[in-house]
């Protein structure tokens, strides 16, 4: 039986001159944005490597799982590693 893949974030993961961008609308947001796909801490955005491109979504999704939080009134905090 096939691997169970987490559901993709909602918005678009693209390359940008070699580096990612993620474009889409946030819990709350009025509306659509384009920001780039950086780890906190990095100061560029992934460039566009297969590898990369998991990661991108991975940090979509806590973009995502964050704005939701918020907009709910839950109360956000970020753990850097």
């Amino acid at each position: 039986m096939p691997k169970a893949r987490p559901p993709k974030p909602p918005g678009c993961v693209y390359a940008n001159n070699g580096r990612l961008w993620w474009r889409g609308k946030l819990p709350g947001q009025p509306k659509q944005e384009y920001r780039p796909v950086r780890p906190p801490g990095v100061k560029h955005a992934l460039l566009d490597t297969p590898e990369n491109r998991e990661v991108a979504v991975h940090i979509v999704r806590t973009w995502w799982e964050a704005a939701a939080k918020q907009a709910s009134g839950c109360t956000v905090t970020t753990v850097s590693d």
